[in-house]
């Protein structure tokens, strides 16, 4: 042998005994198991000298970064994590500084990222309160945004015997070691997520889970299979995985709405045990597939002797349930939009429990893998579906003219590629529905609907379902309009008279048969040449027709349109036919003598709501904004049209509440009187029903806010303000601050005060007079909530300049939908 070769080998030989010599495996026991830590066996434990034995770590994160690395170096078998009874953090507890969200994975705040599947964390001891696998985090508690300890990807992760807890908002109790207690980071209940995964196959057997808001027990984002068992979660509002089976699990749910709502085909409920204080306790916040069978709610303020299923629900979805109690008696379920079907007695109960009473989990689980997580004999067991899904929810059909065609496939749980066959029916949900529809059925399980109701003048909606041999139900929701006729002719010329201070637009219209005027009826105000003349080719919109059926013949004249023509134009309609494509308009004579506004009682169902950006004395100003407070916050892109505002119903806790909406984040209108006028006082009177339930006001406290402009100049964006904002010190309460404008900057003039009032039914007062600036925040509708010593009504007083300008504006930068408001009544007064 050379002496090369013989340097190389006796170089290597030294570096192997080095490496030993530095890094030896450590021996230890698990339950009966004997095992040493290699490339696939890990153990965590703080007592150990991690730099002596080889695979051993004192934190969670240098285990989990080397199981990424081995894993992208080629390692295919199970990596199996082991951890001694002590608390660990996911990062510094102690540490104040903000962690920002991160382009990686899933884009949010996170402790530890990780790229690696085929994991399995274990507790040594068996019991998950000894090992306590910990995060201090949470959304402007450490957090720019919303936070999670873990954000995985990767297949086939096991957690067991293991506590997971985000202890932002929660103290850490440790039993086996109280020096190891830790106090929550703050009161508030603020987000903060466990785990997020982007991965299939996520098991968790005997691990305790506790948090706040958003707790998501190892979540799966991305519709991946995940099964829970004999876990305990201890959680708030939107926490639950939206497609999960849970089996032999406790629940104590601290807020309402712990699932925000089912995906993929849902979730499934096994033999759990839930506890919760809320007097009105929801499962879930928009339904979706949902199964609870064999399960125990203990509720201690139990209103009405109800579980409310869901507050917003999907029309064709059934809530299917078996043998479940509230405080030992039958549960009595509220349901809203949904239908309960109760499987005891029908075949379907056997997707999810066998005749020998154990629970039929490889039928949910199995997938297009077969993936039997608790290795049951699956010896003679068949593909039993759980979910049956129409082609179409809703369905618009004009009678006696349209025929639409229906389908329905049904699909085994955790497989939406795959339909199964099933044997269907297709029937009406109400026998009184067959006046208005005929179906027609043919022989592969597809059914034909037609309105068939003649000289029907009103639209009609009906609901027909379809049941499989098995059990399950779905349904679609059939809206028939009246067979369209052509617009109606005018049996008198339309006229636009000034009646005292107001125009009248006269017209009749051709309608028999009971039909009714809906005509859209629109008023305009010209624009004015550089020299104060009209101009007849330019206008703005001044009101409008938003509410069908509801024509907007007057207009109320003020001083602010003397000089200017008023144009009205209406598109004839009735309720069996669209507004007519040819628009007729009038012009008045410019107008003189009209009367000085010192009061606007505003009828939002007349609002223009379209963008016009001009600030112009007597009309509206609408705009979307983005202020300059709002820079640093990123806003979703929305959808691209004309629209600041929109007539329409709210959601949430504004459900069935109809007025003006957010169509955008940043909707602002502005009203500008009379403006050469000096203005010595001005009052507000605002109701609104925040779409947000518990008096949080907004989805998060990133800039959101609400502002009442009060003698303002909106030419300058100068004067007075009331802001209702979100912070992070409540997750039920707004705040109400004054602020000073100056050429759009702010400063505020008061100091806040929080109130738990800003909820349907709000009545909200602003009141200037010379130096004196007052408001009031009421609510008579209402119950509140736990309050926490919070009032639910509040005032501000403050002491300021004066201002001598009558400007109104309102300024949303919260985000639309579920945390926008409808704003039901609009009150201006000015001496």
């Amino acid at each position: 042998m050379c002496d090369n070769m013989k340097r190389l080998f006796f170089a290597i030989f030294i570096n192997f005994l080095l490496l030993n010599s530095v890094s030896a495996q450590h021996k230890f026991t698990y339950r009966t198991e004997k095992l040493t830590t290699c490339d696939s066996i890990f153990l965590v434990d703080l007592s150990l000298d991690n730099e002596a034995n080889k695979f051993v770590f004192d934190n969670v994160r240098d285990a989990l970064k080397m199981a990424e690395k081995v894993r992208a170096n080629g390692l295919k078998r199970k990596i199996r994590i082991f951890f001694s009874p002590n608390v660990y953090w996911v990062d510094d507890k102690d540490d104040n500084k903000i962690v920002m969200p991160k382009k990686t994975n899933s884009g949010v705040a996170s402790g530890i990222e990780i790229k690696a599947g085929n994991i399995n964390m274990i507790g040594l001891t068996g019991n998950p309160e000894d090992v306590v696998i910990a995060g201090n985090r949470g959304e402007k508690y450490g957090a720019d945004r919303m936070y999670t300890m873990f954000d995985w990807v990767g297949d086939d992760l096991t957690m067991e015997d293991l506590t997971f807890g985000n202890f932002c908002s929660i103290d850490l109790v440790y039993k086996r070691n109280p020096d190891l207690d830790h106090e929550k980071r703050t009161d508030r209940v603020t987000g903060a997520k466990i785990a997020i995964v982007r991965g299939d196959r996520i098991h968790l057997k005997n691990c305790i889970f506790k948090g706040g808001k958003n707790t998501s027990p190892f979540n799966t984002i991305n519709g991946g299979r995940h099964f829970l068992e004999n876990c305990t979660i201890i959680c708030g509002e939107n926490s639950l995985p939206a497609n999960a089976v849970f089996l032999n699990c406790k629940f104590t749910f601290n807020t309402n709405k712990p699932l925000y709502s089912p995906m993929q085909t849902g979730v499934v409920f096994l033999n759990c045990d839930f506890s919760t204080n809320e007097y009105k306790p929801f499962v879930m916040r928009k339904g979706g597939p949902a199964t609870m069978i064999d399960c125990r709610w203990e509720v201690s303020h139990l209103r009405n002797e109800l579980i409310y299923w869901t507050q917003t629900g999907q029309i064709d979805m059934r809530a299917y349930l078996s043998n479940n109690t509230v405080n030992g008696d039958s549960m009595k379920l509220w349901v809203g939009p949904w239908i309960p079907v109760d499987i005891t007695n029908k075949p379907l109960l056997r997707a999810y429990k066998l005749a020998d009473g154990t629970y039929n989990i490889f039928n949910l689980m199995r997938g297009e893998d077969d993936w039997n997580p608790t290795k049951q004999n699956t010896e003679g067991l068949k593909k039993i579906p759980t979910l049956l899904s129409v082609t179409q929810r809703r369905i618009q059909l004009e009678n006696e003219v349209d025929e639409v065609n229906i389908g329905a496939k049904a699909y085994m749980f955790s497989d939406l590629n795959n339909p199964v066959p099933a044997k269907l029916t297709w029937d009406f949900e109400k026998p009184s529905y067959k006046e208005y529809l005929r179906i027609t059925q043919d022989d592969q399980g597809r059914c034909t609907v037609k309105g068939i109701k003649e000289n029907e003048n009103e639209k009609n909606v009906t609901f027909i379902k379809v049941t499989s041999a098995n059990g399950l139900e779905s349904s679609s929701r059939i809206k028939i309009y009246p067979r369209q006729l052509p617009p109606p002719e005018f049996t008198k010329t339309p006229e636009l008279k000034r009646v005292k201070d107001e125009l009248v637009l006269n017209y009749k219209l051709n309608l028999q048969n009971g039909l009714r005027d809906e005509s859209v009826i629109k008023w305009y105000r010209c624009v004015k040449d550089k020299d104060g003349n009209p101009v007849k080719d330019k206008w703005y919109l001044t009101a409008t027709t938003n509410v069908v059926g509801e024509p907007h013949n007057r207009y109320k004249l003020t001083r602010a349109d003397e000089g200017y023509i008023i144009k009205a134009s209406i598109a004839t309609k009735h309720q069996r036919c669209e507004a007519n494509p040819q628009v007729w308009s009038y012009t008045s004579d410019v107008i003189r003598n009209a009367p000085k506004q010192i009061s606007y009682d505003v009828n939002v169902k007349y609002l223009p709501t379209q963008v016009q950006p001009d600030i112009v004395d007597g009309v509206w100003t609408m705009t979307v904004n983005k202020p300059a407070d709002t820079k640093k916050y990123k806003w979703p892109v929305e959808r691209q049209d004309s629209l600041v505002w929109l007539y329409d119903m709210g959601f949430d806790g504004a459900a069935n509440s109809y007025g003006l909406t957010l169509a955008h984040r940043g909707a602002r209108m502005m009203f500008t009187p009379e403006s050469h006028i000096v203005y010595k006082a001005m009052s507000i009177q605002f109701d609104v029903d925040p779409c947000k339930e518990i008096g949080q006001g907004f989805a998060g406290n990133d800039g959101q806010y609400m502002d009442l402009y009060i003698m303002y100049n909106n030419r300058t964006n100068s004067g007075y303000a009331l802001r209702i904002f979100r912070d992070k010190d409540y997750d039920h309460a707004v705040k109400m601050v004054f602020l000073k404008y100056t050429n759009g900057e702010y400063e505020k003039v008061c100091e806040p005060v929080a109130v738990t009032g800003f909820r349907r039914g709000c009545h909200i007062s602003v009141e200037m007079k010379g130096k004196k600036l007052t408001a009031s925040l009421t609510n008579k509708v209402q119950v509140p909530y736990d309050t926490l010593g919070i009032p639910a009504e509040a005032s501000l007083t403050a002491v300021v300049e004066p201002s001598t300008f009558g400007g109104f504006g309102l300024q949303h930068t919260g985000s639309i939908g579920g945390s926008g408001i409808v704003i039901k009544g609009l009150k201006l007064d000015w001496k």
